[in-house]
C-alpha cells in the first residue's frame, strides 16, 4: 500500500443506494485539485446486483474524458500509477448501498435510557422498527404477548437492550430481558437478532445469565451511565461496525471492492460527518456548521454546534428508495403543502410510488420535479426535528444560527435552478439569524469527506478549490407582533465600489438584494423592537465583510416558525409567490 507521502493520483468510489460516483484527483501545480468525474445509476439494488458493474461504468467515463487508463484486461484496479501514466496511486471509497439495519430498541426509560440509545443509533446506518419499554407498555396497553409478536415479525438485526444508570434498580430490567429473549427462543435459530445491551453495567451478569445460549449477546458501555452523562459511542461503534459485516460485506462486489480500497471502506454519513467537522475547525472553535444530505434512501444531518458533534441518519427518509416511508411518517397533505399549484392526493400518492419503483427515473415535468422537492423538504423537515432535541434552549424549537449550512444530495445537486436549491433548505431547516447557503454542486463532499479521514490534506486542498458553491447570504429575522406587510427591519448594504442601498423589510415575504457571486460588501441589520437577527430584539447588527454567492442577499422574513395558510388557494398562491421571489 502506497504511503501517503507518495500518493499523487487517487480516485475515489461513491457507491450510493440511487448513484454510483467516481472522482478523480491529482496533483496540480503542487496542490490536489478535482480533476474528473464519472456517474451513473448503482448496480448493486438492480437487476445487474453487483455495485463493482456500475464503479467500473463510471471509471470508463473517466477514461473517456482524461485519456487515462484505471482497469487491466481483467477489469482489475491498476495500483499504483504506472511510468507511464496508467493506474492510480490510491483509492478510497465509502457506500450506503447496503439495507439498514433493522432494530428494535427496549430499555426502562423513554427520556433517558432509551433517548441516548435513540441518539446513539442515529449515528449509524439502521432502522429503528419497533421500541419497548414499560412507559410504551403502559401508555399502548400493550402486553406481552403483543411484545413477542412484534418481535417475530419485525426480522430485526439487532435488539438494542438499555436501562438504568451504573449501580440502579435491577428488577424491570431482568423483566425486560426475558421478554426480549422468548421472543428470540421462538425464532428459527438462523434468524434470531443479536442483541446489545448498553445499560446498567452491573446488571450484565444477569442479563448474560437470561439470554444464555439463545442468541447472541454484545457487551457494551452504558449509554447513560449516570443521570448526567451519556456515552454514545460505543453502542454507535458497534452498530457501524456490525452494518460492513453484516450488510456491506454481502454485497455482490464489495469484496473486489475493499481489496482495491487503499483503507476501509467507510460509510457514505460518518464521510459526509468528516467534511462538516473539518470546516468548523478550519474556522476556529466559535464557529457552528449544518451540514444535510438528502439521498434516494437516508437523509443525514451534520452539525457542529457549541463546540459538539452530532450526527444523525434517517435511514427510513429518501427521495427515491424510502420514498414510501416519507409519506408514511409525513403524510401526503404535508407533501403537497410545498407544491406551488393543485395536485390531488391520489394523482400524487400515484406519481411518488411510481418513482420509488422506478428509482433511476429523472423527474419528466415541471411538477414531477416539484413534487419530488416537496418530497426532499418533508424528509429533511422530518430528520431536522431530531435534531431539535438536541439544540433546544429555553424550551425553544428555533433552529440555532449556523454560520454555514451545506446542502448535499442528488435532489439539490441537480435541481435545475439555484434558487429552488435555497427555497429547499429555507423551508426545511428555518435557519435564524445570518447564515450562508454553499451547495455540495458537485456532489464531492462525501468523497472528500472520506479521504479527509486518510489524507487530510488532499481533502482540504479539494475543499477550498472545488468542493462548494457559495448560493449567497441568508438574513432570517424572528419575533411577533407584526402583520403581513408591516415593516420589521431595516438594512443598509455598502457595496465595494461605494453605492450603497437602503431596503425596507416587510414581514411574510422573500427579498432577494444584488450581490454579485465574489464582490465583497458591508452590511447593516437594524431590526424594529421585537425581531432579533442574532444580536438581541431590537439590536442592529453590522457584517463588515459579505461575501456575494449565485443568488445574492435574501432575506426571509415570512417568520419562525414558517407557517404556510391552511385554505388551499391562498397556500398555493403563498407558495407561488415565494418561487418568484427567489427566482426559483
Amino acid at each position: 500500500m502506497a504511503t501517503v507521502a507518495s500518493i499523487e493520483s487517487i480516485l475515489v468510489v461513491d457507491c450510493g443506494s440511487t448513484i454510483t460516483r467516481v472522482i478523480l484527483l491529482d496533483l496540480v501545480d503542487g496542490r490536489y485539485r478535482f480533476i474528473a468525474r464519472g456517474e451513473t445509476f448503482s448496480t448493486a439494488s438492480r437487476s445487474e446486483n453487483d455495485l463493482l458493474i456500475g464503479v467500473r461504468q463510471a471509471l470508463q467515463q473517466i477514461e473517456e474524458v482524461t485519456g487515462r487508463v484505471f482497469l487491466d484486461d481483467d477489469g482489475q484496479l491498476i495500483t499504483p500509477e504506472r511510468p507511464e501514466g496508467r493506474g492510480v496511486d490510491a483509492l478510497f471509497a465509502v457506500t450506503n448501498a447496503g439495507r439498514p439495519l433493522r432494530l428494535i430498541l427496549a430499555g426502562l426509560s423513554d427520556q433517558i435510557s432509551l433517548g441516548s440509545a435513540r441518539r446513539a443509533v442515529l449515528s449509524a446506518y439502521s432502522s429503528v422498527e419497533h421500541t419497548f419499554s414499560p412507559e410504551m407498555e403502559a401508555a399502548q396497553k400493550q402486553t406481552s404477548e403483543n411484545e413477542i409478536s412484534l418481535i417475530q415479525n419485525a426480522n430485526a438485526d439487532v435488539i438494542v437492550l438499555t436501562g438504568g444508570i451504573d449501580g440502579g434498580p435491577a428488577g424491570p430490567l431482568t423483566d425486560l430481558a426475558e421478554m426480549l429473549t422468548l421472543g428470540c427462543a421462538l425464532l428459527d435459530p438462523s434468524s434470531r437478532p443479536q442483541i446489545m445491551y448498553a445499560g446498567n453495567s452491573t446488571m450484565r451478569e444477569p442479563i448474560a445469565g437470561i439470554v444464555g445460549s439463545t442468541t447472541e449477546l454484545v457487551m457494551l458501555d452504558n449509554v447513560r451511565p449516570s443521570l448526567d452523562i451519556e456515552n454514545l459511542e460505543p453502542l454507535s461503534s458497534a452498530l457501524n461496525d456490525l452494518y460492513q459485516e453484516r450488510q456491506l460485506s454481502l454485497l455482490p462486489g464489495f469484496n473486489t471492492l475493499r481489496a482495491w480500497a487503499s483503507a476501509p471502506v467507510a460509510t457514505s454519513s460518518r464521510a459526509f460527518g468528516y467534511v462538516i467537522k473539518y470546516l468548523a475547525q478550519m474556522w476556529g472553535t466559535d464557529h457552528s456548521v449544518l451540514g444535510v444530505d438528502i439521498g434516494g434512501s437516508i437523509t443525514t444531518a451534520a452539525f457542529v454546534l457549541d463546540n459538539e458533534f452530532s450526527l444523525i441518519n434517517r435511514a427510513d427518509l429518501g427521495v427515491t428508495h424510502a420514498l414510501a416511508r416519507v409519506l408514511a411518517q409525513s403524510g401526503v397533505d404535508n407533501v403537497l403543502r410545498w407544491l406551488p399549484f393543485e395536485m390531488d392526493r391520489e394523482t400524487a400518492r400515484d406519481r411518488l410510488l411510481n418513482k420509488q419503483l422506478r428509482s433511476s427515473s429523472l423527474p419528466e415535468t415541471t411538477e414531477d420535479l416539484y413534487l419530488e422537492q416537496a418530497v426532499a423538504r418533508e424528509a429533511l423537515r422530518l430528520t431536522m426535528s431530531e435534531a431539535r432535541s438536541r439544540w433546544q434552549k429555553d424550551n425553544s424549537e428555533l433552529c440555532p444560527e449556523f454560520e454555514v449550512i451545506v446542502g448535499s444530495g442528488g435532489v439539490l445537486a441537480h435541481a435545475p435552478l439555484n434558487g429552488q436549491v435555497a427555497l429547499i433548505l429555507l423551508d426545511a431547516v428555518e435557519p435564524t439569524g445570518i447564515t450562508t447557503l454553499w451547495l455540495d454542486s458537485t456532489s464531492l463532499a462525501v468523497p472528500v469527506g472520506a479521504l479527509a479521514a486518510v489524507h487530510p490534506l488532499a481533502a482540504a486542498q479539494v475543499m477550498e478549490g472545488d468542493a462548494f458553491l457559495n448560493l449567497g447570504t441568508i438574513i432570517s429575522p424572528t419575533g411577533t407582533g407584526s402583520r403581513p406587510g408591516d415593516v420589521i427591519m431595516r438594512l443598509t448594504i455598502t457595496y465595494s465600489d461605494g453605492r450603497s442601498l437602503d431596503v425596507e423589510i416587510h414581514h411574510g415575504g422573500l427579498e432577494v438584494i444584488p450581490l454579485p457571486l465574489g464582490e465583497e460588501a458591508r452590511l447593516e441589520v437594524r431590526p424594529l423592537k421585537g425581531f432579533d437577527v442574532g444580536s438581541g430584539p431590537g439590536k442592529k447588527r453590522l457584517i463588515k465583510r459579505l461575501v456575494g454567492g449565485m443568488i445574492g442577499l435574501v432575506v426571509d422574513a415570512r417568520g419562525r416558525p414558517l407557517v404556510l395558510p391552511s385554505d388551499s388557494t391562498q397556500r398555493i398562491e403563498k407558495v407561488k409567490q415565494w418561487y418568484s421571489d427567489i427566482g426559483a
